[in-house]
């Protein structure tokens, strides 16, 4: 029999939908398994996981369980992050396929090599659809996103004047461009200071 939350089953209730109807399926975020003593986080993505990490067989080693579920959960999370995402990378792939040696090795010594093989190329095959060619960059590759003349812009304080001559003069002595004015005083110190 598999594992059922009240609140799951409450829900169904409420939408309309029998056992039997959903297929026993957890479809819940927050409906997970106990493995152990691991519990899962991203199993909702197999439901097949579901059903077979809830029903067990009794003489199952306890530590090869758990440490399938938890390699088969990191794969799953690898799964939902790739389907949020929308792409998937080399570093995607190669960490897949280091969790499914995991589970691999794990499930032979559950006994249980063909039901976790059908989960594994299930994930892995959903990570590989997402993977594109146009996420690997090319090293030779001599554009660059800022070499775009769109987004050139050249410095601004080496512009010549405007307007050649006094008015286009930005010297300090020139005070209309400025809104701070030296008072007399100011200005006899200076010269006083420029004499020394």
């Amino acid at each position: 029999m598999s594992y059922r939350s009240l609140e799951s089953k409450i829900r169904d209730i409420f939408e309309g939908f029998s056992a039997a109807e959903k297929g026993a399926r957890e479809s819940d975020q927050n409906d997970q398994i106990s493995v152990g003593s691991y519990t899962t986080k991203a199993f909702e993505v197999s439901p097949e996981a579901q059903k077979l990490y809830s029903d067990l067989p009794k003489t199952t080693n306890a530590s090869n369980a758990q440490n399938a579920a938890e390699a088969l959960d990191k794969l799953f999370d690898m799964v939902k992050d790739v389907e949020h995402t929308g792409v998937a990378t080399q570093a995607h792939i190669a960490r897949a396929l280091i969790q499914a040696d995991i589970v691999r090795r794990e499930a032979a010594g559950m006994f249980l090599e063909k039901q976790h093989e059908k989960l594994i190329q299930a994930a892995l095959d959903a990570i590989r659809n997402k993977a594109t060619e146009h996420n690997v960059i090319d090293p030779n590759d001599d554009y660059h996103p800022a070499d775009d003349k769109r987004f050139h812009n050249p410095p601004k304080g080496n512009d010549p004047d405007p307007i050649p001559g006094p008015q286009g003069d930005k010297d300090i002595d020139n005070l209309k461009r400025y809104l701070i004015k030296r008072s007399r005083a100011a200005e006899r110190k200076i010269k006083i200071i420029d004499a020394d």
